[in-house]
């Protein structure tokens, strides 16, 4: 192999690397995006007293939603969530199903990013 088909070969190989990297930078900064809101609505409505909710009430509320499958990975993504406190008064405070299914899936794509 020659210098400069060498020297072409390292520049795609880095080129690939710099693409690697940009694209794990995006994906962090997506959920940290994503993680970031959360916390501020999470702090915003415990500041506003907003009243806790259960395990029991948050569950009651996944069984009602039918776009989630209780075995499905989605269902059972939903189900680790609402254990965390903090994610369950977000969770529950949301306006509508609509919106509580919209989060869910935006997290659950964004645990599977970060996973890979």
């Amino acid at each position: 192999m020659t210098n400069s088909k060498k020297r072409h070969a390292a520049e795609n190989q880095n080129e690939k690397e710099r693409v690697k990297v940009a694209k794990s930078r995006s994906t962090t900064t997506e959920i940290m995006n994503i993680l970031k809101d959360d916390l501020h609505s999470m702090t915003t409505a415990t500041l506003k007293g907003i009243p806790e909710y259960t395990v029991k009430d948050a569950m009651k509320v996944l069984n009602a939603m039918n776009e989630i499958q209780k075995k499905s990975a989605l269902g059972y993504f939903a189900s680790t969530v609402i254990i965390n406190k903090d994610k369950r008064e977000y969770f529950m405070n949301l306006d509508d199903d609509d919106e509580r299914l919209w989060w869910l899936q935006t997290r659950f794509e964004a645990s599977k990013k970060s996973k890979s």
